[in-house]
């Protein structure tokens, strides 16, 4: 964002946050001069139900057009985070193009790298040290969690895994039974500049995108709300006395009120759209580093795509050696493990 852009949001902020201040101030004054004073008994509530009404109703109008004039505004804005963040992106999915063919591959290997990472950091945060952790999720099957409860165990590459407490074998429990787990969006998401959000990890970020998008605009309103039903019990409280005729006061009072909450309104409504414009500008970011990490891990050899054949044999070899492996574990019949004895 340049200087001049700078300046430009700059002063809009002001003039904006500025106009809210005088607004306040011409009420506190006209309060003031017209001796505006409460009285509960006077509270009529059909009027109350009424102006009410109207305040909601102005209030949610300020801030729908506010979110939206601003979101406009910030999306649309020529050197501002969104634009720079698309741009970035767009680029970058353009020098993907003769390689993108291989993305969904990249992504199922590098889910099941990310995958690993998690389980380990998750480890190490739980106590173990990274070695150790290491040494758990390389060598160690779920079945063989109750025996590491009562002796360390030697796995047939002479890697020895430490006994555990009954604490940390919960822990390895929830690591192998599938509760640990990488909340990652389809392969898809990455190739849309303005694809769905599917937290945590890198994978995961998206999700949390999507959420306080929500959470910015759903509590916003619901403050504005409720604030506005508190407020228009005030106003319904309120009575005129001397200086001027009681009801020409009252409809002064009614607009200065309006007016208010319609500009402090549109101010939250725009203030809620910068953040809202700002994750979005996050999310090209998390999605502008998954392809570059494509294109980095693909130019480094640190992942090679495999033609379909490679892939059909190497799935079918794992098939053959499953097939063998459930051969050898047969349990023959006892009459028959007996003849072949005697043999």
């Amino acid at each position: 964002m340049n200087k001049d852009s700078l300046k430009k949001s700059f002063n809009l902020k002001k003039a904006m946050k500025g106009f809210t201040i005088v607004m306040g101030i011409v009420l506190i004054v006209f309060m003031t001069v017209a001796n505006i004073t409460f009285d509960t008994g006077k509270l009529n509530l059909k009027e109350y139900i009424c102006n009410s009404l109207i305040l909601v109703g102005i209030m949610v109008f300020g801030l729908v057009m506010g979110e939206s004039v601003g979101e406009d505004r910030q999306l649309e804005k020529v050197g501002g985070i969104y634009q720079t963040n698309l741009g970035e992106y767009m680029a970058v999915r353009r020098s993907i193009e003769p390689i993108e063919i291989y993305f969904p591959q990249f992504y199922q290997w590098y889910k099941e790298k990310r995958a690993y990472i998690k389980k380990i950091n998750f480890l190490v945060d739980e106590g173990f040290d990274e070695e150790w952790a290491h040494a758990i999720v390389d060598h160690l099957e779920e079945g063989e969690i109750p025996m590491l409860e009562v002796q360390s165990i030697r796995k047939d590459d002479g890697t020895i895994i430490k006994k555990v407490t009954e604490r940390q074998a919960k822990v390895l429990k929830y690591v192998f039974d599938g509760s640990l787990k990488l909340e990652a969006p389809s392969y898809v998401y990455y190739l849309s500049a303005h694809g769905k959000a599917s937290n945590r990890d890198i994978l995961e970020q998206p999700k949390a995108f999507a959420k306080e998008i929500k959470i910015n605009k759903g509590v916003n309103r619901a403050l504005k709300i409720v604030a506005s039903l508190f407020i228009s019990f005030l106003w319904s409280t309120m009575t005129v006395r001397e200086f001027m005729s009681g009801n020409n006061a009252q409809a002064w009072l009614n607009l200065i009120a309006r007016l208010t909450a319609f500009v402090t309104s549109f101010c939250s409504g725009w203030a809620t759209s910068v953040i809202d414009v700002k994750i979005r500008a996050q999310v090209l970011e998390n999605k502008t580093e998954i392809l570059r990490g494509f294109q980095s891990c693909i130019d480094k050899k640190e992942f090679t795509p495999k033609t379909y054949e490679e892939l059909a044999k190497a799935q079918y070899e794992a098939e053959e050696k499953a097939r063998e492996e459930a051969i050898k574990n047969v349990v023959l019949p006892e009459s028959e493990a007996i003849g072949i004895e005697m043999k």
